[in-house]
Order: C-alpha cells, then structure tokens, then sequence
C-alpha cells in the first residue's frame, strides 16, 4: 500500500509536527492543571479531617462544660456556694501553711514516724 503523495511533502510534515508539538503542550499543560487540583484536593481532605477532629473536641468540652457535676464545682469553687445541709470549714491560708501544707502531713519519713510511736511514746 503506497501512502499518498502529500504524506511526502515537507511542509505538510512541518505542520503535522507542529500540531502534534501543540497537542503535546496542550496535553502536559492539562496534566499540570489536574495534578495541582488532585494535590490541593488532599490538602483540603485532610485540613476536613482536622477539623472535624477539631469539632469533635469542642463537643466534648462544651458537653463537659454544661455537665451539672461541673457547674457545681464551679459554683463552689468560683461563687463559694454550697449544697443545702452542707457545712463548709474555711482555714485561713496563713495557719494552713504553718500546719505543713494542705494535708497536714509532717516531711519525716515513714520509718521516723514508726520509731517515735514505739520507742518515745
């Protein structure tokens, strides 16, 4: 089978380059453009996924923060209010210190402690 004769001719291969060239950049331009778009994308699925982490975070805390255990403790803490038939014990700060911190508890050692009560008591 012979091709025809303009297949032979220069200028008519001239413009057959030339447009496969053009398609080719067209081509690779496009590639680019989808590549950019499929990277931004996941770049936008995982910033979702963040967020909703995020929120799911925040549900928590808001449901913490309007639990009744809290807003007890918060009145108690912040408005020094009390239950009905509860009696509150106020220890100024100063003799508190002075009795060892908020405890109570003497800084000797366990073995010290057990020595005294058996030979000194």
């Amino acid at each position: 089978m012979k091709l025809p004769k303009i297949f032979y001719n220069k200028f008519f291969l001239g413009a057959m380059i030339l447009v496969f060239l053009f398609s080719a950049l067209l081509e690779y331009n496009q590639y680019r453009q989808r590549h950019k778009i499929d990277t931004e994308i996941a770049m936008l699925k995982q910033q979702e996924q963040e967020l909703q982490a995020s929120n799911r975070q925040l549900e928590q805390s808001i449901n913490f923060l309007s639990s009744p255990e809290y807003q007890d403790k918060l009145a108690r803490l912040q408005l020094n209010l009390k239950k009905e038939g509860e009696i509150v014990i106020n220890i100024p700060q100063q003799q508190a210190e002075q009795n060892g911190g908020a405890g109570g508890h003497s800084p000797k050692s366990n073995l010290i402690k057990w020595w005294e009560y058996i030979f000194i008591n």
